[in-house]
């Protein structure tokens, strides 16, 4: 995807476009810096429900700029991140993102580079929130940690249905 273009797509979230519910940017490369902008827009939009940036090119820096969007937003409820590489640092911030926000029911990390530090960041915010009814973890290298970490935030969460951890690594 063009610059120019993603820059009128970031513009549309920003004026919060009642016309646009759902925004796939998947395979697209949107890297670090298109997230960022992204993620700016997410901070005060509250029209947009579901958001897929699945093997967008987005390191951990990206990941978390997303993330402080998406701490703020209130009206987000789908999130695909797979195959983008939100690793340890990435799962921190996805952590803090869970502390905060009250809307988002599905998140999509599958095959996103997370390890065991990651997913023990990433399980401290879900042992809180109240809202996530369905987690994506799949094809991950959890390790032994990762998988102890979840297994205790799965004991304070109520609100989880759906655990996805198929060839998980651990």
């Amino acid at each position: 995807m063009a610059q120019g273009g993603l820059d009128s797509v970031v513009l549309r979230l920003m004026h919060n476009d009642p016309a646009l519910a759902e925004l796939r940017l998947a395979y697209n490369y949107v890297g670090d810096e298109g997230s960022t902008g992204v993620g700016k827009a997410l901070a005060t939009n509250q029209v947009l429900q579901k958001l897929s940036m699945a093997s967008a090119h987005i390191g951990p820096r990206g990941i978390e700029e997303l993330c402080k969007g998406v701490a703020h937003n209130r009206g987000l409820q789908v999130l695909t991140l797979y195959g983008n590489q939100v690793r340890d640092e990435g799962g921190t911030a996805l952590g803090r993102m869970l502390l905060s926000n009250r809307t988002l029911t599905k998140l999509d990390l599958d095959d996103a580079g997370i390890g065991a530090r990651g997913c023990m960041e990433l399980c401290k915010g879900l042992a809180k929130n109240r809202m996530l009814l369905e987690l994506n973890m799949q094809e991950n290298d959890l390790g032994d940690e990762g998988f102890t970490a979840l297994g205790n935030a799965l004991a304070s969460n109520a609100s989880l249905q759906q655990l996805a951890l198929g060839a998980c690594r651990g």
